[in-house]
């Protein structure tokens, strides 16, 4: 799946509405939310292995994060951490921090063994590992002084996300609604 027809998907679909309403207002809660959202999609690949399970969750989890960045802003990849992030909103916005983020991954890209790409698996594991970045953030109560860093994170796990969709495409019946 390309790209482009990722976001066709995620920009043009019921997704984004339905991800607002369910997401909670305060920061902190959206943070968790989101890493609820992760746990239930390692949970299904767990609970039924294969990739339409996971795949199942992705496009949803990846629509959670649009709206996220849609009401904190996005920051760009390679922006200095130590000076305030300038935050920008709205679907553009989110597609050049989005297409930033790929772009650094494949930049530096790890020989996988899984037709060249990570197996959905590998990407649960790296989302997992940047979540508990963002989790021990939390529990230390530092979200408000380290916000940046912590949506500068976020980022990282949405382009993951996207890289996967794009690597494994969306299962038929969630292309079909």
């Amino acid at each position: 799946m390309t790209r482009e027809e990722v976001y066709d998907h995620l920009f043009n679909s019921a997704n984004i509405s339905r991800a607002n309403v369910e997401l909670p207002r305060a920061f902190d809660e959206q943070v968790d939310h989101l890493k609820n959202k992760s746990i239930q999609a390692r949970n299904a690949y767990v609970d039924y292995p294969g990739d339409t399970a996971v795949l199942l969750y992705m496009p949803n989890l990846l629509a959670k994060f649009a709206v996220f960045f849609d009401i904190h802003g996005v920051p760009i990849r390679g922006a200095d951490l130590l000076v305030p992030l300038v935050r920008m909103a709205g679907q553009a916005a989110i597609r050049r921090a989005l297409d930033s983020e790929r772009a650094y991954q494949d930049a530096n890209a790890t020989v996988w063994a899984h037709g060249g790409h990570p197996s959905i698996a590998d990407e649960l594991v790296y989302i997992d590992r940047y979540f508990d970045k963002v989790m021990t953030i939390e529990r230390a109560q530092l979200h408000n002084s380290h916000r940046n860093v912590v949506i500068d994170i976020l980022r990282k796990v949405a382009g993951m996300i996207l890289r996967c969709i794009e690597n494994h495409g969306i299962p038929p019946s969630l292309e079909d609604n």
